[in-house]
Formats: structure tokens, sequence, C-alpha cells
């Protein structure tokens, strides 16, 4: 569903920015590794090193392309409680992690994440595999995070942020109230509205044009209507159609309409 929603950063800057610094921070770890470089003695780099960079190339391209496929819980909860929320769970995690000694990188950060993606973001497509086995679209986010897990030092800090993403799902202390202040993101531009311009009666459709923009229009599946509403029985089965129309009678990408839909109007 996210792979098939708004392309790139859209409606999604505090994954935008987190992705860049991870990825930067990623990267001067990758080529200062093994060099003599004044840099890494100082403590202020070594702590925002183990914190925001993963330790290797390969993790790192893995966990960016992770937190980048998290962009759908930031549409969904909206940027202002999203980075509430990976506040939260990174000092959550980052307590725990003491008790641990493990500082590895964001793995908890990029784990705690997952939780809320597997409890939000709903199964669109299952397609059966051989001995009885059914994978969902879901399940390449799911490889990426166990490839993750191959790395024995990094299992501390991932069992760390399931733990934070399950605390704030099930709203200890009431966390999921907290919201970051709106001033801190950028607003979104309202939608322009297109002037109406009168038309002339040469240029009316004719009856025969009106007919073929209305073939040309999507026709929705009564089975993709049935889909899509299990997976939303919040909304109306004419919420739900109208998805799929504006969506071309794509499941994905309704789904990802409805749920920024759901969290416009939370």
């Amino acid at each position: 569903m996210d792979s098939s929603g708004p392309s790139g950063f859209r409606n999604a800057p505090v994954t935008k920015f987190l992705v860049q610094i991870i990825s930067g921070c990623s990267l001067a770890v990758t080529l200062l590794h093994g060099r003599s470089s004044p840099a890494l003695r100082y403590p202020l780099w070594r702590g925002l090193s183990s914190v925001l960079a993963f330790p290797a190339l390969g993790p790192g391209v893995v966990g960016t392309f992770l937190i980048y496929r998290m962009r759908v819980i930031e549409r969904f909860y909206g940027s202002p409680k999203y980075a509430a929320y990976l506040f939260f769970s990174m000092m959550t995690s980052l307590i725990f992690q003491v008790g641990f000694k493990s500082y590895s990188g964001p793995h908890a950060l990029v784990f705690a994440m997952l939780y809320q993606y597997h409890h939000i973001v709903p199964v669109t497509s299952r397609f059966p595999v051989a001995a009885g086995v059914v994978l969902t679209d879901k399940m390449y986010v799911y490889m990426a995070a166990l490839q993750l897990l191959l790395s024995p030092t990094t299992i501390a800090p991932s069992l760390c942020g399931l733990v934070a993403g399950m605390m704030y799902h099930t709203n200890v202390a009431d966390i999921q109230r907290w919201r970051f202040p709106q001033w801190m993101f950028p607003k979104r531009p309202p939608p322009t509205a297109t002037p109406s311009v009168p038309v002339s009666p040469r240029h009316q459709r004719r009856p025969g044009q009106q007919r073929q923009q209305q073939q040309q229009q999507p026709v929705v599946s009564e089975d993709n209507v049935n889909a899509v509403a299990s997976m939303f029985p919040d909304h109306s089965r004419d919420a739900v159609t109208s998805a799929l129309v504006a969506a071309r009678n794509d499941m994905n990408q309704a789904a990802e309409i409805l749920l920024t839909t759901s969290s416009q109007q939370s």
C-alpha cells in the first residue's frame, strides 16, 4: 500500500529530515571508519554516531530504505504526532539500551516504526506459495527488517525499539495525545481553485463526447470494494467506492487515500 501512495516525501517532512540526517551520518561513519580522524575522538560525535548512524554501508542502505517506507505512518498520524512518537521511541529505547550497554545505530528507532507499521498499515494483497504458505505485500518490509537482525549486536537494540513501539501503541500515560507544535512543520499549500470559464454553445460537449468520457472512467470492481471495505470498517461504502474511483480501481492507492483522509479528520 505504501509503495503505491504519493511518491517521494510529499506530506512527510519528518521522514525527509530523518532520512537526510541518518544517511549523512552513516555515510560519514563509513568514510571515516579505520582512519585516524580527529573528529572521531570527540565524545559528541561518538554519541551522535552511535544513535543516528548505522555502523556499515549495508545496514545503512537497508535501514534508510525502511525509514523511507515508514513515511506512510507519518501521513496517517500527521507530522506533529509522528515527530512526538519518534522522540518518545528514541528516548525510551535509549533508556532501555543503557542496561544492555549496546549502541549500534538507529536500529531501535527502525523497529519502533516497524511495530506501528505492522498494526496500522493494512494488507492489500495476498498470494499463496508452496506448501500452503500465504505471503502478503508487506513481506518485503519484514524481509528487510530481518536482514538488520543478522548481526548479533543489533538484537538487543531492536528489542528495545519493539518495546518502545508497543508502549506507544498501548498508550502508556496517555502518550498518544502528545504533539509537537504545528509551527515547526511547513504548512501544506491550499489547493488552487480553477476559475470557472463560461462555455460557449459551440464548445459544449455533444452527447457522444459525454458518453465517451463516461466510458473512460474506471469501472470499480465489486470485489475490490468489498476487500477495501473490510480493511476500513469505519468508512462508508460510498467513501470506499469514491476512493477506488479516484485511485482508478487500485486498491493500494485507495487505501492510501482513506488513510490520508482519516489522519486529516483526526
